[in-house]
């Protein structure tokens, strides 16, 4: 789960992986990028297949990024 201090444009994330919140049939390895935080606590992602969705900030994890050397 991503806090408000977390939020930021370019931040990479997934959709949280809580079994509770999700159905069978949604991915939640795949990965996308925040492009705009609004203060109502939702961010707009896109995602790898193309799609821009609207989700709240609770609804999403943070991916590690790896910086290469």
């Amino acid at each position: 789960m991503i806090r408000k201090k977390d939020i930021e444009k370019g931040q990479l994330v997934k959709l949280a992986e809580d079994v509770g919140r999700w159905s069978d049939f949604v991915n939640t390895t795949q990965i996308g990028v925040i492009l705009e935080c609004y203060n109502s606590g939702e961010a707009k992602v896109l995602f790898q297949d193309g799609t821009i969705d609207k989700l709240y900030w609770f609804s999403l994890e943070k991916v590690n990024e790896i910086t290469r050397t």
